[in-house]
This record gives structure tokens, sequence and C-alpha cells, in this order.
């Protein structure tokens, strides 16, 4: 199967960051720079012909390419993780932009040169600094993306809008100029500078948040050991159809120096259910919440929220 109209179409979408992809490679060569893979670790360093650092990146293989049957295959097929991958990101961007090439597990009849064009659009996709090629010596071509990040950055999921509320609309010689006012059920409508104290955003009940703060928690603890204090915030952004939540954790090291920490599909999952717990019982809603944590001497963590 050759490329298809709507694949060549991404490539000149993307032509720009293809070519500075491959000015990368260029560079690289003109430079007598070597790329070494470490598949435990699975980080790749730049290094000069002298064994200098020039740099090192975080490895993720996004697509095999078979020799002898000509078959292209991404990476994200047949595999599931608890963690968002940069493969995962590609097969989003090709539904989205409708480019089934994107989309298929495997893509058959692909020449070398077509599979150099799908892994480009990959890398270009996903904001890869790099690529590394592997050739084990079994008939294959493996085609690494190097990234600053283990994990793509930015989470984000769907949650439910918060519930709509139907008021009665004013007479219309009244909806010219004029500042909304709310009828109570009671009585005639009466003039309010603010809302009434249960309509104000207020923190979540703490039994509800405490999936979120402890899945945050041993977060910190297997990534950030040793972490004097983090911030998880969640952040809901609303959409024309949905309410996007965003998901973010970041804590100082026992350096003193800020990491941003990536959350995890559980972590996404349970803020999701938080959210869409506190829409139904009909919380205060509030656009973002913080959670401050400190760690304990017993090992667990005090813990501080604040909404807005």
């Amino acid at each position: 199967m050759p490329l298809d109209d709507a694949t060549r179409r991404l490539r000149e979408t993307l032509d720009a960051q293809v070519l500075d992809l491959r000015d990368v490679a260029e560079l690289r060569g003109l430079r007598s720079e070597e790329l070494r893979f470490d598949s435990v670790a699975q980080r790749v360093t730049r290094q000069t012909k002298h064994g200098e650092i020039v740099g090192r990146w975080y490895a993720e293989l996004l697509a095999t390419y078979y020799l002898r049957d000509s078959i292209f295959r991404w990476a994200w097929a047949g595999t599931s993780s608890s963690y968002s991958t940069y493969g995962e990101r590609i097969f989003k961007e090709g539904q989205q932009r409708e480019v089934p090439q994107l989309c298929m597990s495997v893509v058959g009849g692909v020449t070398p040169e077509d599979a150099d064009v799908l892994t480009q659009l990959g890398l270009a996709l996903t904001g890869a600094r790099d690529l590394f090629v592997e050739e084990p010596g079994d008939g294959t071509v493996k085609f690494y993306g190097m990234y600053d990040s283990p994990r793509p950055s930015g989470l984000h999921v769907s949650v439910p809008p918060p519930p709509v509320r139907r008021a009665s609309s004013p007479p219309a010689s009244e909806r010219p100029g004029r500042s909304r006012s709310t009828t109570s059920p009671e009585g005639p409508a009466a003039k309010r500078s603010a809302p009434p104290p249960a309509d104000r955003p207020r923190e979540p009940d703490r039994a509800a948040f405490f999936p979120v703060a402890s899945l945050a928690h041993e977060l910190l603890a297997r990534d950030v050991p040793g972490f004097s204090q983090a911030v998880l915030t969640l952040t809901i952004d609303p959409a024309a159809r949905q309410t996007r939540l965003m998901v973010q954790l970041a804590a100082v090291d026992a350096g003193g120096r800020l990491r941003a920490v990536d959350a995890t599909r559980e972590l996404l999952d349970a803020a999701t259910e938080l959210v869409t717990a506190e829409r139904a019982r009909g919380a205060g809603a509030w656009r973002k919440l913080e959670a401050h944590l400190a760690p304990k001497s017993d090992g667990g963590a005090t813990l501080h929220v604040e909404v807005v």
C-alpha cells in the first residue's frame, strides 16, 4: 500500500518540522557525532567522536519496519500501558487529522522511503528532538523518537460539563443594556451584587479527594524521592460541548530543584471521577484546584486544598 493522499498532504503541512529534524541529523553527520542507545534505561546519548557528551534524551520505540515483507508496524499497536505514550499521540493525531495510515496498526506494501516518511510524520507530531534508527540484524529496522521527557506532557481528559441552570428570561423591554437579575421562586426579582455562598466554589469532599491525593503522593514518592513540597493542580477549561480537565503535578526535589512529574492514567481517571462526582452533588463550580503536599516523617504527607 503506497502512501495515500491524506498522508502526503500531512507531509506537506509538516514540511518545516520534517526539514528541521533532517537538519539535525545532517548536522550530526557533519560533526561526526554518534548516537548511543541504552536499551535498559531507554536513553539515547549523543556524543562527539572524542567521547564528549553533547546531550542525552529519552527514547521511545515508535515503529518497526520489516524489510522482507515491506510492512510498517506502529509500536502502539497491540500494546497497553498505564501511562500515556508518544505512540498514542500519533494515533490520536491521525484520528483528529483524518490520516488513516497513522491509525492503522500495520501498513503493508511500504518501501523504505515510505517508512521514512511515516516515521518523520510521527516524530514531527510528537515534538521529537531527533531520530535513532536501530538495525538489530533480524531483518527489521526500529525507529525511536528522542524526547526531553519520558512521556508526553500536558495530559488531558474529557469530563461531563457542569449542570446548566435554566433561568427565566427577563421581559423583552428589560433586556437591552440591563444587568441580569435572578428571580426567586417565592417572590419578585431581587438585586444581588454577588452570588450566594452556596454558589461559590468550595473545596471537594475530603473522602472524594483522597484517591486523587493518594495517587499523586505515590507518584511523588516514586519519581521525586525526598521531595520537600509539591503541588497538584486540576484546571477545568470549558469548551463548546465538553469540559476538559488538565492535571499537572510539580515538586521541589531534595536538591531544591523544581521538577515536573508526569501524570499517570490512573491519576487522570481519579481526577475525572472526582470532578464528575462534584458536579453530581451540586458542589460550587470551581475552575481550578490546587492541592499542596508536604511530606511527614512517617512517610505520609500533609494536604492543603484551595479552589477558585
